[in-house]
């Protein structure tokens, strides 16, 4: 169930939500999002620039905890002593 919902619900939740804030002020009054900002080339760019790192930021941040689990065989809560940086893990390398 939760796999469906991820495929197609989300997607159409975003889509509602991302054409509702573009619409917001087609009757007339003070749109949430102008979208003749986006027409300036430098403003455009900075901002696919920053959506860009920001999905690199957010992936990094679901990625390296599976990597740790999977690919190191860190235990949860190893992980989260990682990824919040509480305490240092030595590495014990084998001979």
């Amino acid at each position: 169930m939760a796999a469906g919902y991820l495929g197609g619900g989300l997607r159409r939740d975003l889509r509602g939500v991302s054409g509702g804030l573009l619409l917001a002020g087609a009757d007339g009054g003070e749109p949430i999002v102008d979208i003749r900002a986006f027409g300036d080339r430098n403003f455009g760019l900075g901002c696919l620039i920053s959506f860009c790192v920001g999905i690199g930021l957010y992936g990094l941040t679901y990625m390296y905890p599976r990597y740790l689990a999977e690919v190191r065989g860190y235990s949860a809560l190893m992980i989260g002593e990682t990824m919040f940086v509480l305490r240092h893990h030595h590495v014990h390398h084998r001979a």
